[in-house]
């Protein structure tokens, strides 16, 4: 009887202590493979070596997190300035902008699209980008692929008028 009642105590304690915890990490890493990074591990009141591991998980998964929101936020303003230069560049023919700071145009005008390309593909290194999120991070990198497209054919067009002249 008495070994009984200690199985049945050492079951509860180590359910409590080790399988209870290990159950909750698992499915939150499964969570998190899936793209919920907002997700953490309860931490459990126990003083033990399960306790820092879940602290030391979670304060990884909230590091992430904020990267993860950085790389947003740094995204939109790639978008944003992209966006302001495409409607500079709108509103006068490419060749005027070009000609009127023929280098400085080019270089200011080159910077940007291989910026928001360059942002696309640490982005896109992400495991945790749904399809919907991969889908629009290409879109954006290939929409500035074509404004590079488009400034090296206006480089080039500038450049085969200087030599016919």
């Amino acid at each position: 009887m008495a070994s009984l009642i200690l199985v049945i105590f050492l079951s509860a304690f180590i359910f409590e202590r080790i399988l209870k915890p290990l159950n909750a990490l698992t499915q939150t890493v499964n969570k998190i493979k899936q793209g919920y990074l907002e997700e953490s591990v309860a931490v459990p009141e126990s003083d033990d070596e399960m306790r820092e591991f879940i602290l030391i998980f979670n304060g990884m998964i909230d590091k992430l997190n904020r990267s993860r929101k950085q790389l947003h936020i740094a995204s939109q303003e790639l978008i944003k300035q992209y966006d302001l230069m495409k409607a500079r560049t709108d509103t006068q023919t490419s060749k005027e902008v070009f000609k009127s700071d023929f280098w400085g145009e080019i270089s200011e005008g080159m910077r940007t699209p291989l910026a928001i390309v360059s942002q696309a593909i640490e982005d896109l290194k992400m495991h945790s980008l749904t399809d919907g999120e991969r889908d629009k991070i290409i879109d954006m990198a290939m929409k500035a692929m074509d404004r590079l497209k488009d400034i090296v054919t206006i480089y080039m067009d500038l450049s085969s008028e200087k030599k016919a002249a």
